[in-house]
């Protein structure tokens, strides 16, 4: 089966209707097939950032657990994976250090 990763972004667009790409996600979300991938580090922001309705972030927290997404695991031995396109660019560094899922 393909497999999406699937940061924060799209996730909160999903569960905030006021939210420019709402609907777009919505239509994505409906015409997937594709297994869904995230990490628990995107969980957290997610509902960090859905904290303004706690409706939206109890609907996410339901959806997460009925299997909506696969919460990928972050291994220490992993962090090596992480660690080195923070050697070469301090610019991505910050990025990754929000979305380590991309990395692995």
């Amino acid at each position: 089966m393909k497999r999406i990763l699937i940061d924060s972004g799209p996730l909160i667009a999903l569960f905030d209707g006021s939210d420019n790409h709402h609907q777009p996600a919505k239509n994505f979300i409906k015409n997937n097939t594709a297994e869904l991938v995230t990490s628990l580090a995107s969980i957290t922001e997610t509902l960090y950032l859905l904290d303004f309705n706690r409706h939206a972030q109890l609907d996410f927290l339901d959806w997460v657990q009925k299997g909506a997404v696969t919460i990928a695991p972050i291994e220490n031995s992993d962090l090596s994976r992480i660690r080195t396109p923070l050697l070469r660019n301090t610019r991505i560094c910050q990025w990754i250090l929000l979305t380590p899922a991309l990395c692995i």
